[in-house]
């Protein structure tokens, strides 16, 4: 039951720093709705509610990314030291909760590219704060390393595959399974989900727009879906919808957003 209550907490801490993200590119009523739709018109509902107790790491995940685009935002606006420390927490996190997380760097990396910065502009900004840099990706390490070094202890090795056990499962990156994970009617993205289409509608309105998280959520959603998509259980066994895509909902809330935004204006 304190694993049930304590996904419940980080939930609605995701969803609180969710919406802040929201009201700072829409009016309240927009960010409502786009909040609506992510909890009660995706998997996300069931997934932190019924299913698996709340216990699993995408809930987790979810919040995680919504303070990792929270400090984005904050550090680009500021170049604050404690900004970027706190983005390294929330990433450490993200990737030691489940590796192939270490996708959410192209948020920070990426962030204002193709608006205010171009991508050697973006660098050169970067490079030029080399101690915050430093820092990140110290503290990253520091996240991450107790992980490892338990490995090693429990294994002999600093890296420890845990599905190990489980004959012919693992990543195909060679041949990803992105059609299934899309429109399978066991597991389809679209099919089960169906107001992800207007997720993916609202990112290429934002890449339009030019807007800051343009080319960072683009990059992040190629790239995630592609990884997800790879891992041979495409369907990821026992689940409602696709679960391993519930954190990407923190990332498509702004292109959502988006579309409604895009929606409404059309219709006056």
């Amino acid at each position: 039951s304190a694993i049930l209550v304590g996904g419940i907490i980080y939930s609605i801490v995701g969803v609180f720093f969710l919406r802040k993200i929201l009201i700072k590119y829409f009016t309240d009523g927009i960010a409502a709705m786009t909040l609506v739709i992510i909890y009660y018109g995706t998997n996300y509902f069931m997934h932190t509610t019924f299913h698996g107790q709340n216990a699993l790491s995408h809930n987790y995940l979810f919040t995680l990314y919504t303070l990792i685009i929270w400090f984005t935002i904050k550090w680009h606006e500021t170049f604050r030291m404690k900004y970027i420390m706190l983005l390294g927490l929330f990433c450490g996190l993200s990737s030691i909760a489940r590796p192939s997380e270490i996708v959410c760097l192209l948020i920070p990396l990426l962030w204002e590219v193709g608006t205010n910065y171009s991508f050697i502009e973006k660098m050169k900004i970067i490079f030029k704060m080399k101690n915050q840099l430093f820092i990140f990706f110290f503290i990253i390490n520091m996240v991450v390393m107790p992980q490892l070094i338990y490995w090693k202890l429990i294994s002999g090795n600093y890296f420890f595959n845990s599905y190990g056990n489980n004959p012919g499962e693992g990543f195909e990156f060679l041949h990803p399974y992105i059609l299934q994970v899309l429109f399978s009617f066991r597991k389809g993205w679209f099919i089960y989900t169906p107001v992800v289409i207007f997720m993916v509608a609202g990112l290429y309105i934002s890449l339009r727009n030019r807007m800051a998280f343009s080319y960072s959520f683009f990059a992040y959603f190629i790239l995630n879906l592609y990884i997800v998509a790879s891992w041979s259980c495409w369907w990821y066994a026992e689940s409602f919808g696709q679960r391993a895509l519930i954190p990407s909902y923190a990332v498509m809330a702004l292109p959502l957003g988006m579309i409604i935004s895009f929606l409404f204006n059309y219709s006056r």
